[in-house]
């Protein structure tokens, strides 16, 4: 679906509306989603939140440990990227400004060790700020995915996420 132009406000069919109390949840045992080898990550978001989670991967617990993951805005507004211990994806351009934008992380895992290329898309742009991303953990399975939910941390997706969330996509590869 087209972006509206900016400095218009748009709506994308369908979406979700969240009014930061409230999130999807999708047990991982029924979607196993590996956040170590390639991966993709898009969503359609309309917001004026910020540490809000888009796609957080958790056990539930209030303690950030190994196999959690969380796509979100960062306290400026920028969709980043992070895994315990495994580090950060960031972009540097905020989407918070109440206008909808297309987001996308990419993981293209090198295929050996921990290293590969990280990438963060806005409206088809490339908006890829600092990365510093390494798979040195993995994934644990039977985590909760949470579609515009919080990861219950004080650093990273703080907060459920207040706005819309429309055709969330997540792929077990890096997309072009």
């Amino acid at each position: 679906q087209p972006n509206p132009a900016p400095g218009t406000s748009g709506r994308i069919a369908n979406g979700a509306l969240f009014d930061g109390t409230g999130y999807v949840t999708v047990t991982d045992s029924t979607v196993p989603l590996s956040l170590v080898a390639d991966f993709t990550i898009a969503a359609w978001i309309n917001t004026t939140a910020v540490s809000s989670g888009i796609l957080v991967k958790t056990d539930g617990d209030t303690t950030w440990e190994q196999g959690e993951k969380a796509f979100y805005l960062n306290s400026t507004g920028q969709p980043t990227f992070v895994g315990f211990g495994n580090n950060y994806i960031r972009s540097n351009t905020a989407v918070n400004d109440g206008y909808w934008h297309y987001v996308v992380v990419v993981w293209d895992y090198s295929g050996s060790g921990t290293t590969g290329t990280g990438k963060i898309y806005i409206d088809g742009v490339d908006a890829t700020g600092t990365v510093n991303y390494r798979t040195n953990n993995a994934d644990v399975a039977g985590h909760t995915l949470k579609i515009g939910g919080t990861n219950n941390n004080t650093n990273e997706a703080r907060y459920i996420f207040d706005g819309q969330i429309d055709e969330l996509a997540a792929y077990r590869r890096a997309l072009s």
